[in-house]
């Protein structure tokens, strides 16, 4: 057999070698033909055919998803001429001997074999698949790949024009399959699979490495404003379904038992596809690098063997191709790399926040707490994703270090070590760092957990935050807990300084200490000194060596950090769950359930009033394991039929109705069954949802539009929808502010009738409702003829009105936690006549709240249909400004800095840089005086290396000191401030319209990215641009030539940040806006959790957050993907820089010398994660400066209160004269006036009470008062003194006001009894005793317990905020219906207290009660916005008047 020889001295056999490089007498720069059939041929069919049997049954197995064979068709021929064409090779390649070898003829049946079962796989695949098959574009893109050494080598040799023309064919053909194999069929897909294919999964292999799916959002985002339905879907194995439901399975298998990081084994079981799926371009990513030091080896020494005559030869030219695999490898694996970690941080983030929201749905009332979920769910699950990013190089800095210390003792022997012992050194000092992370991290994320709970309280209640003149002392409150914050994340980013310190210093320590003790044993061995190819590739060889010792650094307090953020999501998913809901559903109402109003009649009505609904035999009863019981050896049956309970306040009514729904603990006795299932359950404070009134009745559920409308008008409410300009679509407001007290009673009323529920749990409803709407709702629904009674459902209430007791078949009379008495209506009076009086009518000639149910009525007319007014839930409307940004947000944020702060800041980042870039050089310089005097002037050498070390290492130091401790506390607390005292200084209207979800977000979400992520951003930016410009600056000067590219470099950078910025900006700023959904949705749901498990509605909301979560992942999951798009053009960039490089020093005569190109090879090793570091910074600056944005675009665009015109005098008020003068008021200048030219003169210390049906005005006037309602025309004096030209919260601070719904904030009794921190410690027992609470506030810990107002009831809190009124030394007392949660009873200790604290006060009370009119001097009656009349009770009622009427209405009625 002859050879494949170019030359007549080519060895025989020499291509039937397994070389691989031919002897170069028969080819000059080739490898052999044995080598090209084995490793470029062969192996790669046999992996091919290897791998067939794993994916052919499963393709074949799954449905058809195509509609066309088109496609398929092109394909197969395709197939076809690459089969002929390997055929046609195979037969002149056998008649051609010098081309024949040992492994030609089984390498060409094994391509041809794996030919045909390609051919059937793209069949397959092409029919039963939604993408393009990964496993053929990558065979065949292999393939078109090593087929060019092949092409090559034939074209090399000088005859055989056969082989060439069919390889030259095989190859054509190979490389058109790539592109067919590639192509997305989406329109070919059946409709039921396209509505199921994304962006990303139809599209092949190269376009998700390369992220080319990612170019049409990008073209959209920069020519248009983005909203969340603009960013494209995620796939199913990102969304809710399949994260949560492969997290749950993994978390049941470990079970209780199982508790050793439990939920990090969970997760990684459940995404341990994801997780090994990045191990092997992870894993190519680092072979890559370590190749690259060998390149620069090359590199320069050819540039030295050439020494002056460029001629650009074959090595010249395989450097160059070199360097372009190596670069082009390096950004494939990277995006391979990261896109696989990105979703699986994706699939962890939508695990982790399903479960804690599904938890939170299961836990018992009393042990969730909405601020608690939130900072899991925001802060923590947040910290987790940004933690994990690194969980990768925890396993592969360790090997590649190692791989490196090898690769460096080739070149300096016994130095080598130098950096290993550095790096060690190194690693030791950072564990300490990183242990303390953890306990450090757990403190400051509990301080802003505090913080947003007073914070997420206030907002959910501004109105009683301004009636009781809160907001300075809230101010207060608030700052000093984010100075306390600040405080202790002083330490964590204290923690963080030391640790990038500490990680940094091994990449310049390390270089400087192996040359210096390389250099002084060679001086002791007398040998040559470092020279420049060494020298070069040893420090390329030190950075892959230090570079993941500084990447372990990070990782691994990172991990740290989030193995205890998981810690706390597993301590919050193993608190136990309360009572499990049935897997039954209500009834939803549909079409075909319609029922006949006349003949309404439930399953319910069948049950044998002898049965039980549920028993207790000498149960006690508390809230919680570790509180005492408020029930006590309860032995008492609640049977079918209508059921009330009654005792005075405190008596354990609300408890009793908790356990029937199993909202509390049993700690003796039994109950059987524990608790209800399918209950319509109304809490004395009813749960409304920020949605419309209907989504509020029907709870999401399909709408039966007969059946909702007798629920609408048995429960009261058809009259106030009718009123709304937008029916019943018009929004409730956070926790119900668009409606009065009496409305959410009602429709949480409504909701429960319309639940068709056979049971029903009332938690004192009818408080609220005047007498007209109590009497109509009395009668609809538990008269003879009333619903409940006609359909047969059991109602078991808890009331203080005597109205409804006659209509009872059993009533239970509780007082201290212990049954008094049951029994009938009539049995009970007798028996216990006295406790039936405390239950007195409820004599209401007025909403609970007719203040608001008016005025709410008068402010919805003003709102137009379509709504513009109020605040969407979801996404804002964008402006352009999202798109182009704004430096005056940089200038806004730096002057919150600090001018001095922010140079130092900028001085040092240079310092860094400078120093750092000049070492290189440096050596350099060194190296090439050792080629002409080996180890001269050694000392000044390595002294000026020395200093730049030091100056280099500093510098990084105190860059990070001052930004992290300066610039964060400093802008931290400027921002808040600012945001804080917008906030409160906004008037009441503005909440009213705005969404409180999308507040606590500025509060929350922007606060933390505010405090760390930004920094941290604006950090990475500065650090990489600083270093960059300097190395780009060194670069040009030693590539010479290579400044002629950076003008098409700096364009090109230019044009690739704009596009993407514009895209990526509004990108990030829709992921932070589309978590408002998710917080609202977090908050509504612990705050009404009871109800939601009691209508057994928990699978309607479980899909609901589904929903949202799904959302919110989309521009989620597009932030990370466009963000890796940038860094992979950023490395071709930086590669096509080096190839540049490269290419200019081997072909121009006196292009670079050995030493600069050493130089700038190693410095644009560095610059290419600079670069990237520093445009990803930017961008990511960039857009997280969304949250300074907002919080100054906040700041700027809410409203103000209109600011004091003069001080009050001292003493004022001193006397409490008020005098309203021809007052008109209205909620926008569009509605009706809800008051209308209204004077009235209340004279100092004069008990005023405030009566009128509903809409009278009544709350408008006590509004008007607090300057919480607009005063269009008259004015208002108290003591003489016009209270417009008052500061609104001075005003409101001067006044004693006892709101209706009482409102506490997360913290001690103390502290919401004194916000103001005024009074002593017994001046608040003698509060507390005045209204009986003392005993109740010692079970609970005294003044410093926890108060929970979820373990209090309706009238123990209002008896709360008595005891503060009490505290509060003023002229003036406010009552705004404050007795209508009490029983008769207490009302009269109220009443006294009253009376004897608030002697000489003046006290204006508004009433729906006449118990104790009598004890006002005079009676205020309001109608439509007027004053009817006002005298004396006596006088009035000795007259034909209004309130004679109401009065006589009430006593009749009774």
């Amino acid at each position: 057999m002859t050879t494949a020889a170019s030359s007549g001295d080519c060895p025989l056999f020499a291509d039937d070698q397994f070389g691989p490089r031919v002897d170069i007498a028969c080819r000059s720069f080739d490898f052999t033909l044995l080598f090209e059939d084995a490793f470029f041929v062969a192996l790669l069919a046999a992996l091919f055919l290897l791998l067939m049997p794993l994916r052919l049954p499963s393709l074949y197995n799954t449905p058809v998803m195509s509609t066309t064979y088109r496609l398929a068709s092109w394909k197969l021929a395709l197939i076809t001429l690459l089969f002929a064409s390997h055929l046609l090779f195979l037969t002149s390649r056998l008649s051609a001997a010098a081309l024949h070898t040992r492994l030609s003829l089984p390498s060409s049946i094994l391509s041809t074999l794996a030919t045909l079962t390609a051919a059937f796989h793209s069949f397959l695949s092409d029919q039963r698949s939604l993408a393009p098959s990964d496993t053929l574009v990558l065979y065949f893109s292999a393939s078109t790949l090593l087929s060019i050494p092949r092409l090559r080598t034939l074209y090399l040799l000088p005859s055989f024009t056969l082989p060439k023309a069919a390889w030259t064919l095989v190859f054509i053909s190979t490389t058109l399959l790539v592109i067919a194999e590639s192509l997305k069929k989406t329109r070919f897909l059946r409709p039921a699979y396209q509505s199921i294919a994304t962006p990303e999964t139809v599209t092949s292999f190269w376009s998700r490495s390369f992220f080319t799916w990612v170019l049409p959002f990008f073209q959209e985002g920069y020519g248009k404003v983005l909203k969340l339905g603009d960013i494209p879907r995620v796939d199913t194995a990102l969304e809710e379904e399949k994260t949560h439901g492969g997290l749950e399975r993994e978390w049941k298998k470990r079970g209780p038992k199982g508790r050793w990081w439990r939920l990090i084994r969970a997760a990684f079981r459940a995404n341990v596809w994801g997780f090994l799926g990045a191990i092997p371009p992870r894993l190519m990513l680092g072979g890559l690098g370590f190749i690259q030091p060998f390149l620069i080896e090359s590199a320069v020494r050819e540039v030295q063997l050439q020494a002056g005559e460029r001629r650009w030869g074959e090595e010249g030219k395989a450097l160059v191709g070199g360097f372009i695999l190596v670069y082009v490898g390096i950004a494939v694996s990277r995006a391979l790399y990261w896109r696989q970690t990105y979703r699986m941080i994706a699939r962890i983030r939508s695990g982790l926040i399903a479960s804690i929201y599904r938890h939170t749905t299961s836990l018992q009332a009393t042990a969730v707490k909405d601020s608690a979920a939130i900072t899991l769910m925001g802060t923590d699950v947040e910290r987790i994703v940004q933690s994990i990013r690194l969980l990768h190089e925890l396993w592969a800095c360790i090997p590649e270090a190692a791989v490196g210390i090898w690769l460096l003792a080739r070149q300096l022997g016994v130095a080598s070590v130098v950096p290993m012992v550095i790096c060690m050194v190194s690693l030791a000092a950072v564990s300490p760092v990183a242990a303390k992370f953890g306990p450090a991290q757990r403190a400051w994320v509990e301080r802003v957990e505090k913080r947003v709970a007073v914070t997420a309280s206030m907002l959910g209640d501004m109105k009683g935050v301004k009636m009781l003149g809160l907001s300075g002392a809230l101010s207060t409150i608030i700052t000093q807990l984010r100075v306390l914050e600040m405080k202790t994340s002083e330490r964590v980013r204290g923690l963080f300084v030391w640790q990038i310190v500490i990680g940094n210093t091994p990449t310049t320590l390390a270089q400087f200490v192996t040359f210096a003790v390389y250099a002084i044993i060679s001086v002791a061995k007398k040998d040559e000194g470092l020279l420049g190819p060494q020298a070069f590739a040893s420090i390329s060889l030190i950075n892959l060596v230090t570079f993941p010792v500084m990447i372990f650094c990070q990782a691994l307090p990172a991990c740290v950090q989030a193995v205890a953020c998981f810690g706390r999501v597993e301590e919050y998913l193993l608190k136990e769950p309360g009572t499990t809901e049935s897997t039954s559903s209500s009834t939803s109402g549909g079409a075909d359930d319609e029922v006949q109003l006349q003949q309404v009649q439930v399953q319910a009505s069948s049950q044998d009033p002898k049965t039980s609904l549920m028993a207790f035999e000498d149960a006690s009863i508390s809230w919680s394991s570790d509180s005492d019981p408020v029930l006590k050896d309860l032995t008492l049956t609640i049977r079918p039929g209508l059921t009330a309970i009654v005792g005075p306040v405190a008596s354990g009514k609300s408890t009793l109705l908790a356990s029937l729904i199993g909202e509390t603990r049993l700690t003796n006795g039994s109950v059987a069954p524990s608790s209800l299932s399918g209950v319509a359950f109304c809490p004395q404070t009813p749960w409304i949802m920020d949605d419309t009134i209907r989504q509020n009745i029907t709870g999401g559920l399909e709408v039966d539009q007969k059946w909702y409308d007798f629920s609408v008008e048995a429960s009261g409410l058809q009259g106030d929808i009718s009123r709304m300009v937008r029916g019943d679509e018009t929004r409730c407001g956070s926790n119900g502010a668009g409606l009065s007290g009496g409305q959410r009673q009602r429709v949480a009323l409504a909701r429960a009738i319309y639940s068709r529920l056979p049971v029903v749990v009332l938690d004192d409803v009818m408080s609220g409702l005047d007498a007209k709407t109590a009497s109509l709702v009395t009668t609809k629904l538990f008269g003879v003829e009333g619903y409940f009674r006609r359909a047969g459902v059991s109602v078991i209430i808890a009331t203080h009105s005597r109205r409804i007791l006659p209509y009872m078949d059993f009533i239970v009379v509780l007082d201290s936690g212990r049954v008094t008495d049951t029994g009938s209506y009539e049995e009970i009076l007798q028996r216990s006549a006295h406790l039936v009086e405390q239950a007195e009518a409820s004599i209401e000639v007025g909403d609970a709240s007719s203040e608001a149910e008016g005025d709410v009525d008068g402010q919805s007319n003003s709102k137009p249909a379509e709504g513009a007014s109020e605040t969407e839930p979801l996404i804002q409307e964008a402006s352009l400004t999202r798109r182009s940004g704004s430096w005056s947000v940089y200038k806004y944020y730096f002057r919150s800095a600090g001018l001095l702060t922010a140079v130092l800041w900028i001085f040092w980042t240079f310092v860094g840089a400078v120093f750092a870039a000049m070492m290189p050089i440096w050596v350099g310089r060194w190296t090439f005086a050792n080629e002409k005097a080996p180890n001269q002037q050694l000392g000044f050498y390595l002294g000026v290396y020395a200093v730049f070390v030091v100056l280099a290492n500093l510098g990084t130091f105190m860059e990070l000191r001052t930004f992290c401790i300066r610039v964060i506390n400093n802008t931290a607390l400027k921002l808040h401030a600012d945001l804080l005292d917008a906030t409160l200084r906004a008037p009441f209207s503005f909440f009213q319209k705005t969404d409180t979800g999308t507040v606590t977000n500025r509060f929350s979400q922007d606060m933390d990215l505010i405090d760390m992520t930004l920094p941290m951003q604006a950090i990475q930016f500065t650090t990489a641009a600083a270093s960059c410009l300097v190395q780009l600056i060194i670069i040009c000067v030693l590539g010479k030539y290579l400044a002629a590219a950076i003008p098409v470099l700096a364009t090109t950078l230019f044009v690739v940040q704009r596009y993407y910025l514009r895209t990526s900006r509004q990108v990030r700023l829709i992921d932070i806006e589309a978590k408002a959904p998710l917080y609202k949705h977090f908050i509504e749901t612990a705050q009404g959790v009871a109800t939601i498990r009691a209508f057994r509605w928990s699978d309607g909301f479980h899909k609901r957050h589904a929903e949202m979560l799904n959302y919110s992942q989309r521009p989620f999951y597009m932030l990370l993907c466009i963000q890796q798009w940038l860094s992979l053009v950023l490395d071709l960039i930086v590669g096509a820089l080096a190839v540049v490089l490269v290419a200019v020093a081997t072909s121009t005569a006196g292009g670079l010398s050995p030493a600069a190109l050493g130089v700038a090879l190693v410095l644009i090793l560095d610059f290419n994660m600079l670069l990237t570091q520093a445009i990803q910074a930017w961008t990511k600056l960039e857009t997280s400066i969304g949250a300074v944005a907002r919080v100054r675009q906040f700041v700027d665009d809410t409203p103000s209160e209109p600011l004091a015109l003069a001080a009050p005098p001292a003493s004022w008020p001193s006397s409490g004269a008020i005098n309203f003068h021809k007052i008109s008021a209205s909620y926008s200048p569009s509605s009706p006036p809800t008051l209308n030219s209204l004077s009235l003169s209340i004279p100092a210390g004069c008990k005023l009470a405030i009566v009128g049906p509903s809409g009278s005005g009544k709350t408008s006037l006590i509004m008007s008062l607090l300057r919480l309602l607009p005063i269009n025309s008259g004015h208002i004096t108290l003591d003489d003194v016009d209270i417009s030209s008052l500061d609104a919260d001075t005003l409101r601070s001067s006044l004693n006001v006892i709101p209706q719904d009482a409102y506490f904030m997360p913290g001690t009794v103390r502290f919401n009894i004194d916000p103001r921190a005024k009074a002593t410690d017994e001046e608040i027992e003698r509060a507390l005793g005045k209204v009986g609470l003392w005993e109740r506030v010692c079970s609970v810990g005294g003044l410093d317990g926890e108060l929970d107002t979820a373990e209090w009831s309706q009238g123990e809190r209002q008896l709360l905020s008595l005891a503060r009124a009490v505290l509060v030394k003023g002229k003036v007392l406010i009552l705004d219906e404050a007795g209508s949660s009490v029983d008769a009873q207490m009302e009269a200790v109220m009443q006294d207290v009253i009376e004897k604290e608030f002697e000489d006060a003046t006290v204006i009370s508004v009433l729906h009660r006449f118990t104790f009119i009598e004890r006002f001097d005079r009676v205020a009656v309001l109608k439509q916005g007027v004053l009817v009349e006002c005298d004396a009770p006596r006088v009035l009622l000795e007259r034909d008047s209004v309130f004679a009427e109401l009065y006589r209405t009430h006593h009749q009625r009774q």
